[in-house]
């Protein structure tokens, strides 16, 4: 079982042990009951640019991953280092099967997002604004030992901070008002100046760090993190598909999120919910699609964002081992993910109710997203398929 993603194990825990007496299961089966109906062929995205045959073989991938994986629907994307791409959708919007997944639905990418806050804090490295060395006590001063952690401690997990998804309080309070928003001060004031370990000395993942990095940017900057993520990634390279929900409109595109354990009662993460949302912060806010990830990842591994070395200084891959997922280690904000014998780098996300996974591959040079509206589904195996087609070639 994958861990750390969002919720940790022992996070999974507590909220199972919260909502075990309020749960009815008539308010949840239809997420894993009801015959599947075969989704509708969808269109060949105009955006395609790779040959027919290749396109017509990896949109069958999706059609048949939403009916062996039991899911409403997923969105993928293909970018090859030449230039070509492939955008793909298969399935519904919902179990019920009453709407199809569109090219431009939106998802929550949960964890990915923590790729697109790395850019943003290396491009400040890069511009002389902060450096990986600065203590979070610059920032900060009130949290413990916050003198001895660095921003590149944040960055790679190995600040020894708690995960803000591992407080019963807080999960009880955004399980049981949807439309909470949680300030910046609230969410440093949840960690409760606990440690994992002593700052630098081993790793385990926290969604804090990146919180932390989020809050860092906009003292930096002077903006909030949505302006920041426009002005530094999205407009620069045309991602129009991405939105930070904490302070902008997102479109009505949304697609609820059907969650299969980590939040047994509510089980769906509608489109309007802001309580998880503005709980993950800048560790996993971001809404976007499979084609505006896979751009970003395909332009960051060709060194069009950040400059070589910056690149390879992320790619240093230590610590970070995730039980139960390919995962063999982390850099700074990327993972090193090995899958079915294959190297790649990226970043995974897992959010109630919704899955996603962005990933280069060094040995075949081509670039994979994916995004599904349903936690706990087999992304890997998806990946897996994708892979093995697209390295085939045309």
């Amino acid at each position: 079982m994958r861990q750390g993603l969002i919720l940790t194990s022992s996070a999974r825990m507590s909220v199972v042990a919260l909502w075990a007496g309020l749960a009815l299961a008539s308010l949840f089966c239809d997420c894993a009951t009801g015959k599947y109906r075969f989704p509708q062929t969808a269109a060949q995205d105009p955006r395609n640019t790779v040959q027919a045959n290749l396109g017509s073989r990896l949109e069958t991938v999706l059609e048949d991953c939403v009916i062996s994986l039991n899911i409403p629907g997923i969105q993928a994307c293909v970018v090859f280092d030449d230039g070509r791409r492939w955008q793909g959708v298969a399935g519904t919007t919902t179990f019920q099967r009453d709407k199809s997944m569109e090219a431009g639905s939106l998802f929550r990418i949960a964890s990915a997002t923590k790729f697109f806050t790395a850019i943003v804090i290396m491009k400040y490295v890069e511009q002389g604004k902060i450096s990986l060395s600065d203590p979070l006590a610059k920032w900060f001063p009130d949290i413990k030992a916050a003198d001895k952690i660095t921003v590149e401690m944040l960055l790679n997990h190995t600040s020894g901070l708690p995960d803000t998804f591992e407080d019963f309080g807080a999960l009880l309070a955004s399980g049981l008002n949807a439309h909470k928003v949680w300030t910046a001060a609230e969410l440093v004031k949840v960690h409760g100046g606990k440690h994992y370990f002593e700052p630098g000395t081993n790793w385990r993942y926290s969604n804090f760090n990146y919180m932390l990095l989020g809050m860092i940017a906009e003292k930096i900057s002077g903006k909030d993190f949505g302006a920041i993520l426009h002005e530094e990634l999205l407009d620069p390279l045309s991602l129009t598909e991405t939105y930070y929900p904490l302070t902008e409109k997102v479109p009505s595109a949304l697609v609820p999120g059907f969650d299969r354990s980590l939040m047994p009662y509510p089980n769906t993460n509608a489109s309007d919910n802001t309580a998880w949302a503005s709980l993950a912060a800048a560790s996993g806010a971001i809404v976007s699609t499979a084609t505006d990830m896979a751009s970003l990842a395909s332009a960051f591994f060709n060194d069009r964002i950040l400059g070589h070395a910056t690149v390879e200084r992320m790619l240093d891959f230590k610590a970070g081992k995730n039980p139960g997922s390919a995962w063999t280690g982390y850099g700074l904000g990327v993972v090193r993910a090995f899958i079915d014998g294959v190297e790649y780098w990226g970043h995974e996300g897992l959010f109630i109710g919704f899955e996603s996974y962005v990933l280069y591959c060094p040995k075949y040079k081509f670039t994979i997203a994916i995004v599904g509206n349903t936690s706990r589904f087999d992304q890997e195996s998806v990946i897996a398929e994708l892979s093995r087609i697209a390295s085939t070639g045309p």
